[in-house]
C-alpha cells in the first residue's frame, strides 16, 4: 500500500517539478517561462510600467538564460497597457492562442531578420501567406491586404 502511495505521489509530483515556470529580468521586465531541452516557452511579462499614458517598444529576446526562445505562449501580452511596438526574436517558431490578446496600443509588429517561420509587413504578422495578427492600434486609416493572404 504504501509503495502505491509513493507512486502516486510521484507521478502527480513530477510534472509541477519538471515543467516548473523560471523567472528572469530582460530590461524592465520580468518575464516568466518554462524550458523543454533547449528551448523555452515564455508565459508571461510583467508590464512596470502599467498605467503609463505612452506607448513603448519591446524588443523580445532570442534567448532566456541559455534557452533558445522559440514560442510566444497564449497571452503572455495580453495584460500590457504600453506596448506600441513588439519585435519577435528570429528563434521564435510558434504562437499561441494570440488571435484576440494583443496589447491595446500595439501599432507595429517586427521580426528580427532570419525568422523561418514568420515575417512582418507593413507592421502586420505573417506566416508565409498567412496573416497571423494585426496591431490593434495600427494608426493607419486603412490596411490593404496583400494579395494571396489567407487568414488563420
Amino acid at each position: 500500500m504504501r509503495r502505491i502511495l509513493a507512486v502516486v505521489l510521484l507521478l502527480v509530483l513530477l510534472p509541477a517539478v519538471v515543467f516548473a515556470a523560471e523567472k528572469t529580468k530582460v530590461d524592465r521586465y520580468e518575464v516568466t517561462y518554462e524550458t523543454a531541452e533547449s528551448s523555452c516557452t515564455i508565459l508571461s511579462v510583467s508590464d512596470p510600467l502599467r498605467g503609463y499614458g505612452g506607448a513603448l517598444p519591446m524588443e523580445l529576446p532570442a534567448e532566456l538564460d541559455g534557452y533558445t526562445v522559440t514560442v510566444l505562449g497564449a497571452g503572455a501580452l495580453a495584460e500590457h497597457s504600453t506596448v506600441g511596438s513588439l519585435t519577435l526574436p528570429a528563434s521564435l517558431k510558434e504562437l499561441t492562442g494570440y488571435t484576440n490578446q494583443l496589447p491595446e496600443k500595439l501599432e507595429q509588429i517586427e521580426v528580427q531578420p532570419g525568422n523561418p517561420v514568420y515575417h512582418a509587413t507593413d507592421g502586420t504578422l505573417f506566416q508565409g501567406t498567412e496573416l497571423c495578427l494585426y496591431p490593434p492600434a495600427d494608426p493607419a486609416e486603412s490596411y490593404t491586404v496583400p494579395e494571396g493572404t489567407v487568414f488563420r
